[in-house]
């Protein structure tokens, strides 16, 4: 009995140990054994939900024509709670939160069997279709953290004109990235694994956007230079002062290569128009 009740409880400090462990990383793609494809864009730094946790999620869930079902990510709008295992979501949502870091951004491929299956949904869901479900998980942590400082909100939403990248005027980089600065910060500059919080708009070159945290009014929090982002995150980011604005150009190879994420073709070039708000430096 002694042996067994130490075999317990060493299987459960093992499984403590690495229950925060999770499989998805920035600018890599996940598939899971029930079918779903998970695209990391951001990579959060918070725990990992349970079943029976009520989270807060931004989303948005479209068919995979591009047509629009469901969202709460325009401007202004709150995040949705939504109580994890509660049976009341597709099966998809369940899973996929449950793999999630908060802070953590998704885009979701769902099979039919993992979205409405064989059922046809107000005649707006054909029946097996396959499913395309953009989700953020917020970080409550980094939530009350950003909003103790007054200064992290920006409610100044850039164009949602293309992008104008004066290629002369901007640092270029030998790993290929480019940084246009168009206003410079006055604090000091990150070092890695300091935390930064970052609001941005990211388009493609056509002007095309796929990702905005003004549309939110709640900045991006990462752990700089620790692969948690794309590299032209971590290289472009490195080079700002608190306070700096700027445009990154990100080649395919600093950002998802050849793999398609999303809305985000395969080899696509990405313009993140971005502002340094806050440095936490690592303790």
């Amino acid at each position: 009995m002694k042996k067994i009740l130490i075999t317990l409880l060493f299987a459960l400090l093992i499984y403590c140990g690495f229950a925060q462990n999770s499989p998805l990383k920035a600018g890599q793609t996940h598939k899971t054994a029930s079918g779903l494809e998970i695209a990391t864009l951001l990579e959060g730094t918070g725990d990992i939900p349970k079943i029976g946790d009520i989270v807060q999620v931004y989303y948005r869930l479209a068919i995979k024509d591009g047509k629009i079902l469901a969202s709460n990510q325009e401007k202004g709008n709150p995040p949705v709670f939504i109580k994890i295992g509660s049976g009341n979501y597709i099966k998809a949502l369940d899973e996929t939160l449950l793999l999630m870091k908060a802070g953590t951004r998704v885009n979701v491929t769902i099979p039919p069997s993992m979205g409405f299956g064989k059922a046809s949904i107000d005649h707006e869901v054909p029946s097996n279709t396959t499913l395309m479900l953009e989700l953020l998980l917020i970080d409550p942590n980094q939530t009350k953290k950003t909003t103790d400082n007054t200064s992290i909100t920006n409610n100044t939403t850039p164009s949602s004109k293309p992008v104008e990248f004066d290629e002369n005027k901007a640092i270029k980089s030998a790993t290929g990235l480019k940084v246009l600065i168009t206003q410079d910060g006055k604090g000091e500059k990150p070092n890695t694994g300091d935390s930064v919080y970052v609001h941005y708009r990211g388009t493609l070159e056509n002007g095309n956007e796929f990702d905005s945290s003004y549309r939110r009014n709640q900045p991006f929090g990462f752990r700089i230079g620790t692969g948690q982002v794309i590299k032209g995150w971590d290289e472009g980011i490195a080079m700002l002062n608190e306070g700096a604005k700027a445009i990154l150009k990100i080649p395919p190879q600093l950002a998802y290569g050849e793999r398609a994420v999303g809305t985000i073709p395969a080899n696509s070039t990405l313009i993140f128009e971005v502002e340094l708000v806050k440095i936490t430096r690592k303790k």
